[in-house]
């Protein structure tokens, strides 16, 4: 059976030792499809769609596509939204997909994966503000260290925008 959009999901995190869980999420069902997760993506810039749809993809898959496609070519995309404790090599890690038919039984399954490549590259400063809070901590009264976040540039990111929002059905086949 080919794998679709429509196909519920299950995610088997294992990005740490310690955190092993298992989600399920979603719509009418309760069960995560790829298109219910972009359709939040975009509707409602939804942070757990963008991370479940960050997992799916993996990070190398991510980078190395917009940047053969010539899209977001100086950025990065190296880490989760809106969540923390993560740290730069845990954030490297795309979880186990279960593809499940409508019985809720697996037919597929898509590996654990690590990120083989570092995906940093030289931007502008990487030093911002002057202080910031930590989750659970203190003010650290020290400019924010950059280097290993996502960078996107916002030329780029209206170049995306208008990829997906103004494409052609013959312009998919060219993303995907």
């Amino acid at each position: 059976m080919p794998v679709d959009k429509t196909h519920t999901l299950n995610y088997r995190f294992l990005a740490t030792a310690t955190n092993s869980r298992s989600v399920r999420h979603q719509p009418l069902t309760g069960l995560a499809t790829l298109s219910h997760y972009i359709d939040k993506l975009f509707v409602v810039n939804d942070n757990d769609s963008s991370n479940r749809l960050y997992e799916f993809t993996t990070q190398d898959y991510i980078n190395s596509h917009f940047r053969n496609k010539g899209i977001f070519t100086n950025s990065r995309t190296v880490h989760h939204v809106g969540v923390g404790g993560f740290n730069f090599d845990e954030n490297k890690w795309s979880p186990s997909v279960n593809f499940l038919d409508k019985n809720g039984d697996p037919f597929h399954t898509r590996q654990a994966t690590f990120a083989q490549s570092s995906w940093l590259t030289p931007g502008p400063k990487t030093q911002k503000g002057i202080a910031y809070i930590r989750t659970g901590e203190k003010k650290i009264e020290e400019p924010f260290n950059f280097s290993q976040k996502t960078l996107s540039i916002l030329s780029m990111s209206k170049k995306f925008i208008d990829f997906f929002c103004l494409s052609t059905s013959k312009d998919e086949e060219i993303f995907l």
